[in-house]
């Protein structure tokens, strides 16, 4: 390995210690990013359930996203639609995050929760809310709608507006996402479900804004 063979013996003892040095900072830093402990069903002793378990609804037509934390609510009248059967293969295949879907019969979409808006897009397709527990949900209008810029779209709340459970987000004209070619489909998603704990989704028939 050379004549002088200490020289590569203390190259080498380096590029160990900074191998050590760099695995155990990265480690440290990307474990909150990826954290994954549900602290409520730790606590509990609980075995966490798996994302999207169907669970059944006593009484029917209720449509809820339950997390370890709270209750989300339906954003708008229409029929619950199971999130894999969404056209859109990104929401279907969960990668947006867990939720659920609804076939609207009515153009008011509501706040599914209490929280704030952290995203508001301008052309009023989609909203994301953070609750005060910390659990970031994403409402989507339509599918593709954002190719609309904003047609067909009311009245939309601005980023930074506080928001109750069951008050309006926006007003779409479904008449006219179904003119420009889209699905008016309207999808309810929890966005950090990694960090929130494990989703629950219980959803079957008809729902009305604002029912759990």
């Amino acid at each position: 390995i050379g004549d002088d063979t200490l020289k590569y013996l203390v190259n080498i003892l380096i590029a160990l210690v900074i191998s050590a040095v760099v695995t155990a900072v990265l480690t440290v830093v990307l474990s909150f990013r990826f954290e994954k402990v549900d602290d409520a069903t730790a606590a509990s002793g609980d075995a966490p359930l798996t994302d999207l378990e169907a669970v059944p609804v006593s009484g029917g037509g209720a449509a809820a996203v339950v997390t370890a934390i709270g209750e989300l609510t339906s954003p708008c009248a229409g029929t619950v639609v199971p999130l894999d059967q969404v056209v859109d293969p990104v929401f279907a295949s969960g990668a947006m995050g867990p939720g659920v879907a609804v076939e609207p019969s009515d153009g008011s979409i509501v706040a599914p929760c209490n929280g704030t808006v952290i995203v508001a897009m301008n052309t009023g397709h989609a909203f994301g809310i953070k609750t005060d527990d910390g659990v970031e949900v994403l409402v989507h209008v339509g599918i593709d709608t954002v190719a609309m810029k904003g047609v067909g779209f009311s009245g939309a709340v601005a980023k930074g507006t506080r928001v109750q459970a069951g008050q309006r987000l926006v007003q779409a004209d479904l008449d006219e996402i179904k003119k420009a070619g889209h699905p008016a489909t309207v999808i309810l998603v929890v966005t950090n479900h990694a960090k929130t704990g494990a989703v629950t989704v219980t959803a079957e028939g008809s729902v009305i804004p604002g029912e759990p």
